[in-house]
């Protein structure tokens, strides 16, 4: 539905069908986990759209329950079960998360690759399949297919999960992956709290910032029962920018003490990560041109030693 809406978009003019094997369309599969859970009440809550949402008030055919069975790249067409053949001028394929490779024409070219995603740090193809990611190459795909024009850039592997009461976060590479993929990385780990230390409901933030001995961010993981998640986006937007451990130190992040120390945990972790790369001689990163990633949503268990969060609370 990402690229279909993409399409309409970028051209109001053209006739833009979307077949959909299932009854349902733009939900939210994630959410199913809290909806077994008893955390969501009803299945219709993780509906993000209905369909009217689509027919009404985009102009996108949607036909649900309709399962494509053939594509005939030849003939410009696809084959619906129980219908008959459907022309197209450009056609985009969302078949899933099946393994499989359809017979379509150039599949084997450079740069048709529909599961991995190059990684910022890495400069290689990653297989993280994630929603997000999911969603904004959906848009690239269907603005190209309407004859605009869309690239995705990359991601950094940013994933964040809730184990019982922790918070669990990473992006980048962890020490292993880094290490893995020819990387000169060490890690640097400080324990510091989600708030100042005398206000209320506050509780210990584990940081672990991956990195080079030169200083080069090539990774984070946080975990603690509250402030991991939303941290993490920092450290994300750091490996994007491709930040040293010494620009990501200088940041002007927010402060007051319900929220964070005055040293929020991920400048502690930079300040101390920044002061070890500046004491130990420069190691140049190196990287094997043909590294891949295979990564789960799980960041390696943070370590609990290490100084504590520099300077005090406010």
């Amino acid at each position: 539905m990402s690229a279909a809406s993409a399409a309409r978009r970028v051209a109001p003019e053209l006739d833009v069908a979307v077949f959909e094997a299932d009854g349902f369309a733009a939900y939210g599969m994630c959410g199913i986990p809290y909806l077994l859970g008893g955390i969501v009440p009803r299945a219709e809550d993780l509906l993000a759209y209905p369909p009217s949402e689509f027919r009404d008030h985009r102009g996108i055919d949607l036909r649900l329950g309709c399962r494509v069975s053939a594509i005939d790249a030849s003939a410009h067409q696809v084959h619906v079960a129980g219908s008959g053949p459907v022309g197209y001028d450009t056609l985009v394929v969302a078949a899933g998360a099946s393994p499989v490779r359809p017979p379509v024409p150039g599949l084997d070219r450079p740069g048709v690759d529909c599961v991995a995603l190059r990684h910022l740090v890495l400069d290689a193809p990653a297989w993280v399949p994630l929603g997000p990611a999911a969603n904004k190459t959906g848009r690239v795909a269907g603005t190209v297919a309407s004859g605009g024009t869309a690239a995705f850039p990359g991601i950094v592997g940013t994933a964040v999960v809730k184990v019982f009461d922790l918070e669990v976060a990473r992006t980048g590479l962890t020490l292993a992956e880094a290490r893995a993929a020819g990387l000169a990385a060490t890690a640097t780990d400080v324990v510091s709290r989600s708030r100042a230390k005398y206000y209320p409901g506050g509780s210990p933030l584990h940081v672990r910032l991956v990195h080079t001995p030169d200083g080069r961010l090539l990774g984070g993981q946080l975990a603690g029962r509250e402030g991991a998640a939303k941290r993490v986006d920092v450290l994300a937007t750091a490996l994007s920018a491709r930040f040293t451990v010494s620009d990501l130190a200088g940041l002007d992040l927010s402060y007051a003490p319900p929220f964070a120390p005055v040293y929020d945990p991920v400048l502690a972790a930079a300040i101390k990560a920044d002061h070890a790369a500046h004491a130990a001689p420069a190691t140049p990163a190196t990287l094997t041109a043909s590294a891949t990633l295979t990564t789960s949503t799980t960041p390696a268990t943070p370590v609990t030693t290490g100084r504590a969060a520099p300077g005090g609370s406010a």
